[in-house]
């Protein structure tokens, strides 16, 4: 379980529209054209940030203290959470390879029903696991 992370993110609001930047993370830059769909577009990237580290292996920086940023005209900072299970459930469709080992005699019957074994293989962790088709 991946879990909860949270984020300073700091918002600019300029006649055409609202940026939203991370400091923990350079890379992430979003807007909105309003500010419920800034918060929305917040927590988007930031999904897409954090997946982008757990990804490749590598935790995500720690959260910066929020208070060091300081608020100006027209700049405000939020704590922005992301539930990254919830978040990896919804958005995450990246596939991976499996290799499998079974009988000889069990694939060549199977092959010959002409049974797709990736999708068998998702039902069966699907039903094994009680989670529904909502979840791929």
């Amino acid at each position: 379980m991946l879990g909860k992370f949270y984020y300073p993110a700091v918002f600019t609001i300029a006649d055409d529209g609202i940026t939203i930047t991370y400091p923990d993370f350079d890379f992430i830059v979003t807007q909105g054209m309003n500010l419920q769909e800034a918060f929305e577009k917040a927590e988007e990237a930031l999904g897409i940030g954090i997946a982008d580290y757990l990804e490749r292996g590598i935790m995500p920086p720690a959260a910066s203290d929020i208070l060091k940023y300081k608020t100006g005209e027209n700049t405000y900072t939020a704590l922005i959470s992301i539930d990254m299970d919830e978040w990896t459930k919804t958005y995450s469709t990246k596939s991976i390879r499996k290799n499998v080992t079974l009988p000889a005699w069990l694939n060549q019957l199977a092959e010959k029903e002409n049974i797709n074994f990736s999708s068998l293989l998702q039902e069966a962790l699907l039903q094994k696991m009680g989670l529904s088709k909502r979840h791929q």
